[in-house]
């Protein structure tokens, strides 16, 4: 059986590094064109990947998707990757997809991103919850590379938004229309390296229905969880009530899994939802309309972010220019919590 060619097989016969082989395979700008040539020249000589050449030497492309988040683990980041999924499935996309997570670490986040769009290991990028830097706009723009930004801020890109502010809105009006006199917001982090679109977004929606219904705003008011886990509601619950014992309105900007430890922490301690304390959550997952009480909640529909997502880059890798902005819809769904 005949030895199959390697990469550095390539980069020997054509007398460059591997590291060169790779991005000149990639189309990569940054490879002349006399370089390429002799790249692509060594590796039809040794029959090396044929079918990526063939897409090579045609377009360039690698037909990658590449997708970058914090972390994966929250139901918003499954929710809108199922949508990304079942829309590569539904329109016969060739994309594959490459899953980059940053640890919540800005440096790394930098680095994975300008490598993405440098390398040319993928044909376009989706971040989920991450805004681009100054000059990880600029590489955007000089590579004229297809990113779209779900809940993220950033030049030279597509960009997919929730309405956070109109669902905050809504929620908050909820507690107050109820009776809720002593309202507590739980809120994702903002005070990390890199503050996500949607926790700003959903405090300022707040802040602005409790002053429209001639409530104060006060920070000590406000609660912040880290992962958007159902432990982190069980255990904040008696930090708010410590800082606030007379609360009984809880807007859980911080999503449902949140919301939901935070009502098992009611129910242990005997106060009774939403007699004693009246909550509202954000996201709307199945679990929401299973629990007793049924939770009142914000929703809006993960899963088309994701696929509007890949339309976006689709359309961009077909050679369309303009930028597009979606804003998906937030609805209040109201239940038994509230």
């Amino acid at each position: 059986m005949a030895k199959r060619a390697r990469l550095v097989d390539v980069a020997k016969l054509a007398g460059v590094s591997h590291t060169t082989v790779s991005w000149a395979l990639k189309g990569d700008p940054r490879i002349s064109p006399e370089t390429r040539k002799k790249v692509m020249d060594a590796a039809r000589k040794l029959n090396y990947h044929p079918n990526l050449l063939a897409r090579a030497l045609v377009n360039g492309r690698t037909n990658t998707l590449a997708i970058v988040a914090s972390f994966f683990s929250s139901h918003f980041e499954m929710e809108v990757l199922k949508g990304i999924e079942q829309q590569l499935m539904d329109t016969g996309s060739e994309l594959g997809v490459l899953l980059f997570t940053t640890r919540g670490s800005k440096k790394r986040e930098e680095d994975i991103i300008a490598d993405v769009i440098k390398s040319g290991r993928a044909d376009g990028l989706i971040t989920l919850n991450i805004s681009l830097s100054v000059n990880l706009s600029s590489l955007a723009c000089e590579y004229a590379f297809p990113v779209v930004l779900i809940e993220g801020k950033g030049r030279c890109a597509d960009t997919i938004r929730i309405d956070n502010p109109g669902g905050s809105y809504a929620a908050v009006s909820a507690l107050v229309k109820a009776g809720a006199k002593n309202i507590a917001i739980v809120s994702g982090e903002i005070h990390t390296e890199e503050p996500g679109r949607s926790p700003m977004e959903r405090l300022i929606g707040a802040r602005r229905s409790l002053r429209a219904h001639g409530y104060g705003f006060d920070k000590s008011q406000v609660f912040f969880i880290e992962r958007y886990y159902f432990e982190e509601g069980y255990t904040l619950f008696p930090r708010i009530l410590d800082a606030m014992p007379n609360v009984d309105g809880i807007f859980c900007a911080a999503g449902d899994m949140v919301a939901l430890g935070l009502l098992a922490a009611m129910r242990d301690r005997g106060i009774s939802v939403p007699e004693d304390v009246r909550l509202v959550g954000y996201d709307d997952i199945p679990a929401s309309s299973l629990v007793s009480p049924t939770l009142t909640t914000v929703r809006y529909n993960m899963p088309r972010m994701g696929a509007t997502a890949v339309d976006f880059i689709s359309a961009a890798l077909s050679g369309e220019k303009e930028k597009k902005h979606y804003i998906e819809p937030s609805v209040l769904i109201g239940r038994q919590s509230c």
